[in-house]
């Protein structure tokens, strides 16, 4: 996936009910501040229990809190197989 001009992570999932198998499609349209921040919070957990260094810091655009404000949008396509 293209963010801008950086490219970004993506996932790819099937799965099989009973009734049958699927595919679903998820599709996010996120804000640059939102994704900074996600990334940052997935930064933060992976290096909060290392034995050496600090954790890495996690992104905010609050001023006196924590946290950012940013919006996203879903949308997701169900296809039979």
């Amino acid at each position: 996936m293209i963010f801008g001009r950086r490219k970004a992570d993506y996932k790819l999932e099937a799965a099989s009910q009973s009734e049958g198998n699927y595919f679903e499609c998820h599709v996010y349209s996120v804000s640059k501040l939102f994704y900074d921040y996600q990334r940052s919070l997935e930064m933060h957990k992976n290096t909060a229990g290392a034995d050496f260094g600090e954790p890495a810091g996690i992104d905010s655009n609050m001023s006196n809190g924590f946290g950012i404000f940013a919006g996203y949008n879903h949308s997701f396509v169900t296809v039979e197989l």
